[in-house]
This record gives C-alpha cells, sequence and structure tokens, in this order.
C-alpha cells in the first residue's frame, strides 16, 4: 500500500490515511485499487504500462524491507530501489514543534 500526497499539502506534514489524495494497493498482478476522494460511483479503467511502472516505484519507494512480486514477473526492471529502512524518520526537532499553526521553524511547503 501507499498513499498519495495531496497537491498543496505542506512537505513538512506526513501523509496519512486521514489527509491522503488516494491510497493506492495493488490486489494481484494485473490489478490495484486506488481509493480516492469519494465520486458518484465506483469506476473501472484499462491502463497501460506507464501507470503500472509508476505504481511500482510508488511501492518501492514506500516499502520499508521486502518488496514482493510473481516470480513469473520482473515489476522491478527499471525501478529505482531505496535501501533498507529501519526507521520511519529522524526528527530534528521536539515534536511539538510540529503542531504549530506554520509547522516546524524553518520547514518549507
Amino acid at each position: 500500500m501507499t498513499m498519495v500526497r495531496a497537491e498543496g499539502m505542506p512537505s513538512f506534514l506526513g501523509v496519512g490515511i486521514g489527509n491522503a489524495a488516494a491510497i493506492l494497493m495493488p490486489i494481484d498482478r494485473r490489478a490495484a485499487i486506488v481509493m480516492a476522494s469519494p465520486g458518484p460511483d465506483d469506476f473501472f479503467v484499462r491502463s497501460h504500462t506507464k501507470p503500472a511502472e509508476e505504481l511500482n516505484q510508488r511501492f518501492a519507494y514506500n516499502a520499508r524491507r521486502e518488496l514482493f512480486h510473481h516470480p513469473d514477473d520482473d515489476p522491478l526492471d527499471g525501478v529505482d530501489q531505496p535501501s533498507v529502512r529501519d526507521r520511519e524518520m529522524v526528527i530534528s526537532q521536539s515534536p511539538e514543534s510540529y503542531l504549530l499553526p506554520d509547522g516546524p521553524a524553518g520547514a518549507s511547503g
């Protein structure tokens, strides 16, 4: 699963279920669910290679230790793979400063 930052959302704010523009979830080798702001109806979209490659890159960026895929596929071909991360974030200021209306000192949106 990965979440997409909403346009205009300051970069110092994290992206979570409450403020994500969309949540992306692969469900099998050839399909993913994209959950976005409510609309009138659900719909189905046939896609092509470019969005699939973008989704694979997003999933790789959001993986922490492992990426799983079907053994007959090579979805990581051409994907920039980050190194294994053993922590979620490093905070340079006190957590309380993130509660300020304009974010922590020196943050840019």
